[in-house]
């Protein structure tokens, strides 16, 4: 029999367990008050973004219209995020005038200030927010700010500092960057597209410019971008790289060959050793190419490699002086012509 005060290994878990539940307990209470005080934040956060909604979108939609009103109403500093997501989602929907307008606004609010703040020292989702303002604003104090953002790993961040430092100064963004955007990889094509169609004419020149810099490792990929973004070399600088040693720099190259100056390079290299760069000839003598190139295609529809026969088929059938029996019959000499052809006539009917 245990003596009196004595308890037994089952009694001890048995407190054990009791002890646990009411910890477990406990801590589900302190969870459930969390998640309630979380959402009270969130309701009254709500009822904030509504009222300073209600308060500032007729000031914006004013001055969109170019009446800016004399006295601005109180925007409380809590409130400046809000604020400024706001007035992105209306400047990011308008041009020129309107968004000039909203740009004085910003500066009477002294938006550019608390801008440089958060790019300086905000969590991500605050330098993006202040990046987009600042490139609206075209604020050149941020300009090293900026810069410095463009270059970090933060590939989202980045090219949202990039746009944001074309909007300052197309320029000076240009040659500072030109060498830099031909070495990333992990840039979105259509967001970079959409960044430069506008400065075409100061970008070119200076992606120009910088390819030459570019470590001879990296120039295929460095042409394929200049092709995918659907920019223009000098024809001297084109040339150039179609007369590289490396094929995979002429195959590159041959992307870019779209203009009629470029035609007998294009044509030299239809009988290249390498198949990689008679498939980017062919493909370069579709719109390019004339009667006179006929028969260099018609050779290359019996080459040993498929995608050289493909191209050379689809070459052939973009040229709008041959017609369908005229395409056939140039392939009717070679089994593996007929057949690429059949396929390519095929799906142009599909399309």
């Amino acid at each position: 029999m245990p003596s009196p005060g004595f308890r037994t290994t089952s009694e001890l878990w048995l407190e054990v367990a009791w002890w646990v539940g009411v910890g477990a307990l406990a801590l589900t209470m302190l969870i459930a008050l969390q998640i309630i005080v979380l959402r009270m934040a969130a309701r009254r956060r709500q009822v904030r973004d509504h009222a300073m909604t209600q308060t500032w979108r007729p000031v914006l939609n004013a001055a969109m219209l170019g009446e800016v009103p004399a006295n601005l109403p109180r925007l409380a500093a809590r409130d400046m995020m809000s604020f400024l997501t706001l007035w992105l989602h209306l400047q990011q929907s308008v041009r020129g005038a309107a968004g000039q307008e909203l740009n004085t606004i910003a500066y009477r609010l002294q938006c550019d200030a608390l801008a440089r703040r958060l790019l300086a020292r905000g969590n991500r989702a605050e330098r993006v927010v202040a990046t987009l303002v600042l490139g609206h604003m075209q604020d050149r104090s941020a300009w090293d700010d900026l810069l410095r953002e463009a270059r970090e790993l933060d590939s989202a961040a980045s090219i949202l500092a990039l746009w944001a430092l074309v909007q300052i100064d197309a320029a000076q963004a240009a040659d500072t960057l030109a060498l830099p955007l031909l070495r990333r990889t992990d840039w979105p094509l259509a967001q970079l597209a959409t960044i430069l169609q506008e400065q075409r004419n100061t970008w070119e020149p200076a992606l120009a410019r910088a390819l030459g810099t570019v470590e001879p490792a990296r120039l295929p990929d460095a042409l394929r971008l200049l092709a995918a973004l659907r920019l223009d070399l000098p024809q001297a600088v084109l040339q150039q790289m179609l007369g590289h040693d490396d094929p995979d720099v002429v195959a590159a190259a041959l992307r870019l060959a779209t203009s009629p100056e470029a035609l007998p390079q294009v044509r030299a290299h239809i009988a290249h050793a390498d198949w990689r760069v008679r498939v980017q000839a062919a493909r370069a003598l579709g719109p390019l190419g004339n009667r006179e190139d006929v028969p260099r295609l018609q050779e290359l529809l019996a080459d040993r490699q498929w995608w050289v026969r493909y191209r050379a088929a689809q070459a052939l059938a973009s040229l709008p002086f041959l017609r369908p029996a005229e395409l056939e019959s140039l392939a009717a000499g070679d089994r593996f012509a007929a057949d690429i052809m059949r396929q390519v006539l095929a799906e142009q009917a599909a399309a």
